[in-house]
Protein backbone atom coordinates (compact mmCIF):
# COMPACT_ATOMS: atom_id res chain seq x y z
CA UNK A 1 0.00 0.00 0.00
CA UNK A 2 1.51 3.45 -1.35
CA UNK A 3 1.99 5.89 1.77
CA UNK A 4 -0.94 8.30 0.13
CA UNK A 5 -3.09 5.33 0.29
CA UNK A 6 -2.59 4.48 3.88
CA UNK A 7 -3.34 7.92 5.01
CA UNK A 8 -6.55 7.84 3.35
CA UNK A 9 -7.54 4.63 4.77
CA UNK A 10 -6.51 6.09 7.95
CA UNK A 11 -8.45 9.35 8.15
CA UNK A 12 -11.43 7.35 6.45
CA UNK A 13 -10.65 4.67 9.40
CA UNK A 14 -11.01 7.48 11.89
CA UNK A 15 -14.29 9.33 10.06
CA UNK A 16 -15.74 5.92 10.63
CA UNK A 17 -14.68 5.82 14.65
CA UNK A 18 -16.12 9.19 14.39
CA UNK A 19 -19.50 7.96 13.12
CA UNK A 20 -19.40 5.14 15.73
CA UNK A 21 -18.85 7.55 18.79
CA UNK A 22 -22.50 9.81 17.42
CA UNK A 23 -24.29 5.83 17.76
CA UNK A 24 -26.86 7.40 14.99
CA UNK A 25 -27.79 5.26 12.49
CA UNK A 26 -27.77 8.07 9.84
CA UNK A 27 -25.29 10.93 11.13
CA UNK A 28 -23.32 14.34 10.39
CA UNK A 29 -19.84 14.02 11.52
CA UNK A 30 -18.86 17.58 12.05
CA UNK A 31 -14.91 18.27 11.67
CA UNK A 32 -12.49 20.67 12.75
CA UNK A 33 -9.38 20.55 11.18
CA UNK A 34 -5.83 22.61 10.86
CA UNK A 35 -5.59 24.33 7.40
CA UNK A 36 -2.99 22.21 6.36
CA UNK A 37 -5.31 19.33 6.22
CA UNK A 38 -7.51 20.93 4.37
CA UNK A 39 -6.54 19.60 0.62
CA UNK A 40 -6.43 15.92 2.05
CA UNK A 41 -9.27 16.09 4.15
CA UNK A 42 -11.80 17.18 1.40
CA UNK A 43 -10.21 14.57 -0.93
CA UNK A 44 -11.17 11.72 1.73
CA UNK A 45 -14.70 13.24 2.39
CA UNK A 46 -16.87 12.44 -0.94
CA UNK A 47 -15.38 8.90 -0.61
CA UNK A 48 -16.09 8.74 2.49
CA UNK A 49 -19.90 9.75 2.44
CA UNK A 50 -20.37 7.50 -1.28
CA UNK A 51 -19.24 4.71 0.85
CA UNK A 52 -20.47 5.53 4.33
CA UNK A 53 -24.09 7.22 3.17
CA UNK A 54 -23.14 9.42 5.75
CA UNK A 55 -22.73 13.63 5.51
CA UNK A 56 -19.19 14.89 7.00
CA UNK A 57 -19.25 19.00 7.78
CA UNK A 58 -15.67 20.14 7.90
CA UNK A 59 -13.80 23.44 8.72
CA UNK A 60 -10.81 24.54 8.80
CA UNK A 61 -8.86 26.77 11.41
CA UNK A 62 -4.96 27.94 11.16
CA UNK A 63 -3.32 25.67 14.05
CA UNK A 64 -2.74 28.80 16.27
CA UNK A 65 -6.90 29.59 16.47
CA UNK A 66 -7.67 25.45 16.58
CA UNK A 67 -7.19 24.73 19.82
CA UNK A 68 -8.92 28.01 21.37
CA UNK A 69 -11.97 27.43 18.98
CA UNK A 70 -11.88 23.94 20.82
CA UNK A 71 -11.63 24.89 24.03
CA UNK A 72 -14.53 27.42 23.58
CA UNK A 73 -16.46 24.82 22.99
CA UNK A 74 -17.06 24.60 19.13
CA UNK A 75 -18.51 20.97 18.04
CA UNK A 76 -16.56 18.45 16.55
CA UNK A 77 -16.68 14.75 16.26
CA UNK A 78 -13.27 14.70 14.71
CA UNK A 79 -9.96 17.22 15.60
CA UNK A 80 -7.51 16.93 13.12
CA UNK A 81 -4.48 18.87 14.06
CA UNK A 82 -1.01 18.56 15.68
CA UNK A 83 0.04 15.72 17.84
CA UNK A 84 0.86 18.73 20.47
CA UNK A 85 -2.29 20.28 20.36
CA UNK A 86 -4.29 17.55 21.01
CA UNK A 87 -2.17 16.32 24.06
CA UNK A 88 -3.31 19.78 24.80
CA UNK A 89 -6.67 19.43 24.06
CA UNK A 90 -6.78 15.69 26.06
CA UNK A 91 -5.51 17.87 28.97
CA UNK A 92 -8.58 20.55 29.15
CA UNK A 93 -10.90 17.95 28.95
CA UNK A 94 -11.94 18.73 24.99
CA UNK A 95 -10.60 15.53 23.58
CA UNK A 96 -10.94 12.00 24.63
CA UNK A 97 -7.59 10.29 26.15
CA UNK A 98 -6.04 7.52 24.29
CA UNK A 99 -8.18 8.78 20.87
CA UNK A 100 -5.13 10.05 19.36
CA UNK A 101 -4.36 8.65 15.78
CA UNK A 102 -0.88 9.91 13.94
CA UNK A 103 -1.40 9.53 10.39
CA UNK A 104 0.98 12.53 8.71
CA UNK A 105 4.41 13.27 9.49
CA UNK A 106 5.89 16.64 8.03
CA UNK A 107 9.13 18.06 7.99
CA UNK A 108 10.81 21.10 7.09
CA UNK A 109 14.09 21.76 5.42
CA UNK A 110 16.51 25.16 4.95
CA UNK A 111 17.46 26.12 1.75
CA UNK A 112 20.81 28.29 1.17
CA UNK A 113 20.44 31.92 -1.05
CA UNK A 114 18.77 31.59 -4.08
CA UNK A 115 17.30 28.11 -3.35
CA UNK A 116 20.41 26.97 -3.72
CA UNK A 117 21.74 24.11 -0.97
CA UNK A 118 24.71 25.50 0.49
CA UNK A 119 27.21 22.48 0.65
CA UNK A 120 29.55 22.38 3.88
CA UNK A 121 26.49 24.61 5.92
CA UNK A 122 25.15 22.89 8.72
CA UNK A 123 23.08 24.76 10.71
CA UNK A 124 21.11 23.53 14.06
Amino acid sequence: MTRSMHVVTTIASVLGAALMATRAAAADITVIGSTAMTELVEAVIPIFEHDSGHKVKASFLSGSVLPVRVKEGAPADLIITTPESIDDLVKAGRVVAGSRVDFVRSSAGRRGAGGRPQAGHQHA
